[in-house]
Order: structure tokens, then sequence, then C-alpha cells
């Protein structure tokens, strides 16, 4: 059996492009990995939710995704603010394009490291 990279449909022996993604057909697929399965590594830390909110649409917009989690005493309480920890969202994005991540978004967060450029 063929099958499509893109659309993971199979096709008979004889096949060799997929009518519907226009592709060449694979004999094997590899397993799909689903983004919440995928390890993630925390690329920054918040305390402005709008800033959060920016730095997820840029983010997005160049295809990654940004997990974005509220610490639990913050979101508890529905607080806006700087939370006991001095933070109260973590962004957190797939081990895999964290050093595209940091470099899409180098001069948006000020993390308070020296820049080495």
């Amino acid at each position: 059996m063929k099958y499509c990279p893109e659309c993971r449909e199979e096709f008979v022996d004889e096949a060799v492009i997929c009518p519907d993604d226009n592709v060449k057909l694979v004999d094997h697929l590899e397993p799909e990995v689903h983004e919440e399965d995928m390890p993630r590594k925390l690329l920054y830390e918040f305390t402005d939710q709008k800033l959060a909110e920016m730095v997820q649409n840029v983010l997005e917009e160049n295809d990654i995704v940004a997990f974005i989690k509220n610490d639990m005493f913050s979101s508890a309480f529905a607080l806006r603010g700087a939370s006991t920890t001095g933070t109260f969202i973590k962004m957190m994005v797939p081990e895999g394009d964290y050093d595209k991540a940091k470099e899409l978004t180098r001069g948006m967060v000020d993390t308070g490291e020296e820049d080495d450029s």
C-alpha cells in the first residue's frame, strides 16, 4: 500500500501521486505526534497578559504553538497583576521550536539578559 504524507489516505501500490494534495505517495507513514503530547520547554514568564498574547500571536503567525499556563494563585483569584511569585503566566513551546521562538520574539520581551549581538 501507498500513503499520502499530507492527508494520510491509503492508496493502491500502483498509485504515485495523491489526487487531493498533489504530493508523491510514500510506502509508510511516520506516527502522528499530537501537539498535546510534545515535550515542551519554558519560553518566558510574564506578568503582563497583553504582552503574553502579543508574543503568542507572533509565534502562531509563524506556525509555532505557544501553550500558556496561568499559575494557580492568580487564576483562582482572577488577578491581572503580579502574583506572590512575581509571575502569573508561563509560556511553553514545543522543544523543537524553542530556538526559532526565541529568535522570533527577540526584543519583544525584557528578560534581563544581555543581548549577544
